[in-house]
Parts: C-alpha cells; structure tokens; sequence
C-alpha cells in the first residue's frame, strides 16, 4: 500500500500574497523565476505555456508545494473582474489534471 500524498497549495488567493507557508519550508519563490498556480490560470510563464503540473515542488515523496509569491498580491482583485471565471470552480478547474495524484489537497488562505 502506498502511503497517502499530500499536496499544500498555500495563499493561492490573498491580497497580502506574502508565501508565508513557502518561505516556511525554505523555498524561496522568486516572482520572475518561480511558477504559481497564476502561472497556470494565465497558461504560460516566461514565455513558455505553463499548466499546473509545472507548478509543483516536491517538498518529500509524500508532500509536495505549489509555491506563492508576490505575483499573486492582486490575483483575488483580478479574477473579480474577469468575467470568464466562475470563481465557484476556479480551484477545481485548476487543480483538477493533477488531484488523482493526491489523496488531500490542502489550500491554505488568509483567515
């Protein structure tokens, strides 16, 4: 039996988009060399297409990180502006190619 996998997805929505979980675990996601999950939603990073499998970190065999940084301060402003999301089933949209590969997906976000 395999042992359960998790994946941490943190501050993917905040206004302060500080990745305060990803510098935690001493990554340090620079915003011009470190793909997000914004990444993913815009479908490409520095000029290259980007989904969300190019956005995980492997943290351990069993934990894996889809890094925050400061590119994501304005994110929440923007989606609610744009009219194409369903901001009810943005996450799982997003999320969606990779979730089979995780028994939780863990989304932290700001109280």
């Amino acid at each position: 039996m395999n042992a359960p996998r998790a994946l941490m997805c943190p501050r993917i929505i905040s206004r302060v988009g500080q990745g305060n979980l990803t510098s935690s675990f001493g990554i340090e996601s620079l915003i011009k060399k470190t793909p997000t999950l914004l990444s993913a939603f815009e479908g490409e990073f520095g000029g290259k297409p980007c989904s969300v499998e190019n956005t995980v970190i492997e943290l351990s065999d069993h934990l894996h990180m889809i890094p925050s940084n400061l590119s994501l301060a304005n994110f929440d402003t923007r989606l609610m502006y744009e009219s194409a999301v369903n901001l009810n089933t943005l996450f799982s949209e997003l999320l969606e190619p990779i979730e089979k590969d995780y028994d939780t997906i863990f989304i932290d976000c700001p109280p």
